[in-house]
């Protein structure tokens, strides 16, 4: 992940499109100064028009590979944001949550950052509309899933949900993804004061675009990457206080993939 994020942050800085490490890569690179190291993933985030830029333009000299829905050829990618994937040295297995039908490695999410009503009340409406059309959109998602998979290693809580999603998934498709991208863009980035970057946190994704005026570039492992100037108020209405290490078991890793070298 690492290499790719270098990748990613060359390709940037040599074609001038803003981006900025979010959610938990954001608050590893504050608080640990590269991954948490009970960490899992890696995020990017990009204001709205960096980021059209980007999944149109980006070409990587090391075989890496962008995955995108709104990218020219990416229509059976059933993502609402980018995935940019190492193909050669890898291999994920995605039965569980399948996005796309190839095989494809280890990968980082690039999100993009949409603007935002200014008003809580219309805020609170737009989430409720971009959560509902997730959920169909993970339906979706479940079709092509490996029941065999999901009944042998999951709690009966998720079994149960599964069998609801896999029955409703018969009556959605891709038009639940772009209904969902849709609704994402009602709200200009460039005439918005507000952002919102995703609905995993909730109203907490709300934020006053000034937190992303300007970016910077901050210690990541044996790097430097670029983070938003707002981080603390970012971090801060994500996560509370955030430089407080969690107690032991609340480390907790949340993917559902399984990873392997090939």
């Amino acid at each position: 992940m690492l290499d790719i994020l270098k990748d990613f942050h060359a390709f940037c800085e040599e074609n001038d499109i803003k981006y900025s490490l979010s959610g938990g890569t954001l608050l590893g690179a504050i608080r640990h100064n590269g991954f948490i190291p009970w960490d899992d993933d890696a995020d990017i985030q990009m204001p709205r028009p960096d980021y059209d830029r980007f999944v149109n333009t980006y070409e990587s000299s090391k075989g890496y590979k962008l995955f995108c829905r709104e990218k020219t050829g990416g229509e059976n990618v059933k993502l609402r944001f980018a995935e940019l994937c190492e193909m050669e040295k890898t291999y994920v297995d995605k039965d569980l949550i399948p996005w796309v039908n190839e095989e494809t490695g280890i990968g980082i999410d690039i999100i993009p950052v949409e603007g935002a009503p200014s008003s809580e009340k219309e805020m609170r409406k737009h989430l409720r509309s971009l959560s509902l059309w997730a959920m169909i959109g993970s339906c979706w998602r479940v079709r092509d899933a490996s029941f065999r998979k999901i009944w042998g290693s999951s709690k009966s809580k998720t079994r149960y949900v599964f069998i609801f999603k896999k029955l409703l998934s018969y009556f959605t498709g891709d038009w639940c993804l772009l209904k969902y991208l849709k609704i994402a863009k009602k709200y200009k980035y460039d005439t918005s004061d507000y952002f919102c970057a995703g609905i995993h946190y909730g109203m907490r994704e709300w934020q006053p675009k000034e937190n992303m005026s300007s970016f910077v570039l901050h210690k990541f492992e044996d790097t430097e990457l670029y983070v938003m100037s707002g981080y603390d108020q970012n971090l801060n209405s994500l996560y509370g206080d955030y430089m407080e290490i969690p107690p032991q078991n609340k480390r907790i890793v949340h993917s559902s993939f399984k990873n392997y070298w090939k």
